[in-house]
């Protein structure tokens, strides 16, 4: 029955629960340079991730499960800080055709991959 169980989720996800697919929503289904791709694909995770995952951002998991739990809650808030500060960046920044600050981006980029371990559910 787990193997059934196991091939069936395999295949759900397979076919209509593409998980590990990144739509880059902003993006014309165009050719796009791979820096461009790079920085979109890794925003839209982050827009799906606050939009549509949130997970443990609304419970302190920390503080029910680790002995550091509290100086662990603190450090996470400061980054759901930093995850909504990027959020706001992004919903300007994603739709400015004539925006080019490579700087900017790179800055932000940089900023998203210190917080990348806040983003599960």
């Amino acid at each position: 029955m787990n193997k059934l169980h196991n091939f069936w989720y395999w295949l759900k996800c397979r076919l209509w629960h593409r998980y590990n697919i990144v739509v880059c929503k902003t993006l014309p289904p165009t050719w796009c340079d791979r820096d461009y791709l790079l920085l979109y694909a890794a925003f839209q995770i982050l827009e799906d991730f606050v939009k549509y995952e949130k997970g443990h951002f609304y419970e302190n998991v920390y503080e029910l499960y680790l002995p550091d739990g509290e100086e662990r809650a603190r450090n996470e808030e400061a980054h759901w800080n930093i995850i909504r500060e990027l959020y706001s960046w992004w919903q300007r920044r994603k739709n400015d055709n004539d925006y080019d600050n490579y700087k900017e981006d790179n800055q932000m980029f940089h900023k998203l991959i210190d917080v990348r371990e806040n983003l599960w559910t």
